[in-house]
């Protein structure tokens, strides 16, 4: 697979192919010039190719692939970046699956969206989660770690279970469950969340939130902001009323997070 990184304007290179394998056992070669990448990925595939496009679980295959690689892919531009004082970004453009055929880039994934099938929002839908975003602090913090979490690699629990963190202080600021335990007890009784499933998140979570290497599967990563997504929508649905009306929350004062759910 082929693609940019971003800023293009810094013409992005590096001498030569990067050569490494996989930790499951996968070989990749990458290379980048003048900002283009392409990424070559030796791996193991549907023993049916046939029956696997049939039945849909060859793009859950592909996914797997594109996602579980991309780790190698950051890490080597974060460590460009890192030496030359910049944030470098990959953009998927196109690929190819030997043997099988052309793949397009991933621009949008509609089962983690809320107009499934269409490219554009409607006002009704974008004007209140806009200003929540603009106006709400911790909806604006929630929006962030949410988009962070769709790039599907080890950060993602990370991520999702922050989007609850972000939300967790909205109900700190404005409610008088001014504790920790309080908040996120008021947090599960207006989304209507069990605190054993954030516990589950929580679980994945932990291990980059205390800066560990993530260990969790695609799948789990899948499963993971589907459910979130679905809590920051109650959100925002039952708030942005609020917003739209004026009513900001103020900023609470800090805390570390360490409590939990």
């Amino acid at each position: 697979m082929c693609g940019v990184v971003h800023p293009e304007a810094g013409a992005w290179h590096l001498d030569g192919p990067w050569k490494a394998t996989a930790v499951d056992g996968s070989e990749v070669q990458i290379s980048l010039v003048d900002s283009v990448y392409s990424m070559h990925i030796t791996t193991e595939g549907p023993d049916d190719v046939k029956a696997a496009m049939e039945d849909g679980s060859f793009v859950t295959w592909l996914n797997e692939v594109i996602y579980g690689h991309q780790p190698l892919l950051h890490g080597i531009l974060n460590a460009l970046g890192l030496h030359l004082g910049a944030r470098l970004d990959p953009e998927m453009k196109s690929g190819n699956v030997e043997g099988v055929g052309f793949i397009g880039s991933m621009t949008v994934m509609s089962a983690f969206g809320t107009v499934s099938g269409a490219r554009r929002v409607g006002a009704d839908s974008l004007v209140p989660t806009a200003l929540m975003a603009v106006f709400n602090p911790f909806a604006r913090s929630a929006l962030a770690d949410m988009s962070n979490a769709l790039r599907f690699d080890e950060d993602c629990p990370f991520f999702c279970y922050r989007t609850l963190e972000s939300l967790r202080q909205h109900y700190a600021a404005t409610t008088d469950a001014t504790s920790e335990s309080k908040s996120w007890e008021a947090l599960r009784a207006d989304l209507g969340i069990d605190r054993a499933e954030i516990d589950a998140l929580k679980t994945f979570a932990d291990t980059r939130r205390h800066g560990g290497a993530g260990t969790s599967f695609h799948a789990d990563h899948l499963h993971w902001t589907l459910w979130t997504r679905k809590v920051l929508e109650r959100f925002l649905k039952k708030h942005s009323a609020a917003t739209q009306q004026g009513a900001v929350p103020p900023i609470p004062s800090a805390d570390d997070g360490s409590e939990g759910a």
